[in-house]
């Protein structure tokens, strides 16, 4: 992450602030993938929705 420190052969940070904001870089990335899932699902609920409604109107 920062460099600051080189690193033995079994680390992969250098410190414990790399190590921190490795960590929030990783649920940063989570918490995206999650909300374009989440987005992608309640789209596809209002589609359905919105067909239901046009079907009962229709009909």
């Amino acid at each position: 992450m920062c460099s600051l420190n080189p690193l033995k052969p079994a680390q992969t940070v250098c410190s414990p602030r790399c190590r921190a904001a490795r960590w929030r870089l990783r649920e940063k990335d989570q918490r995206q993938a999650r909300n374009r899932e989440i987005r992608g699902l309640l789209l596809t609920a209002r589609e359905s929705i919105e067909a239901a409604r046009t079907k009962l109107e229709d009909a």
